[in-house]
């Protein structure tokens, strides 16, 4: 599972050189829009988080190369037995990697959502055989993926979430008793996070 964190957080940097135009944008920290522990259920721990200085920093670029992001937040929460809230279904040594993204446009933030998938898609497609699962839009733009790691027996989750100049990624590893509905939700929930636009 550590391999897919630090996965997400190297592939962060591929949306940073994206280009923007003028839109509406959401104004607004990624720390106020980024997943709790309490929004995962009991039983959830925050064990690792990075801002966006953070994030360049350990991938080693010049805040002057940040391209068209203006905020950026990466969650690692780890899951023990426990139930989930509104839910009855156990999750036992779940990981989940929750990524926020701000850019200064809609058109930055909508390239850096194609470029984050195709890159994910692209790493993940090494190992594991993702599967696109038809699911009702989500904010501007979504897309969910899943797929089984056979090794480890373990369901494997990918959720891309955008709404104006705001992008959300979601992954999560975990037992098969995880459901698609559990991922969703959670996506819905930080979706529904990100405020209005500024006025024009």
């Amino acid at each position: 599972m550590k391999r897919f964190s630090v996965l997400l957080l190297l592939l962060i940097v591929l949306p940073l050189v994206s280009c923007g135009s003028v839109e509406p944008v959401v104004e607004a920290n990624a720390v106020d829009i980024t997943a709790e522990a309490t929004d995962l259920g009991e039983g959830f721990d925050l064990v690792e988080e990075s801002d966006l200085a953070a994030i360049l920093e350990r991938l080693d670029i010049a805040p002057e190369d940040q391209g068209t992001m203006t905020d950026a937040n990466r969650r690692v929460f780890i899951g023990t037995a426990s139930e989930t809230a509104g839910d009855e279904t156990p999750l036992t040594e779940t990981q989940v990697i929750v990524t926020v993204m701000i850019y200064n446009a809609a058109g930055a933030a909508q390239t850096g959502f194609n470029e984050t998938r195709d890159s994910l898609k692209t790493v993940l497609g090494e190992d594991l055989a993702l599967v696109e699962v038809n699911a009702a839009t989500v904010g501007d733009q979504s897309e969910f993926w899943s797929a089984k790691e056979s090794n480890q027996e373990a369901n494997v989750y990918l959720f891309l979430g955008r709404r104006l100049n705001v992008l959300i990624v979601v992954m999560t590893v975990g037992p098969a008793e995880i459901t698609q509905t559990w991922v969703l939700s959670l996506g819905q929930t930080l979706i529904n996070r990100v405020p209005v636009p500024v006025a024009e």
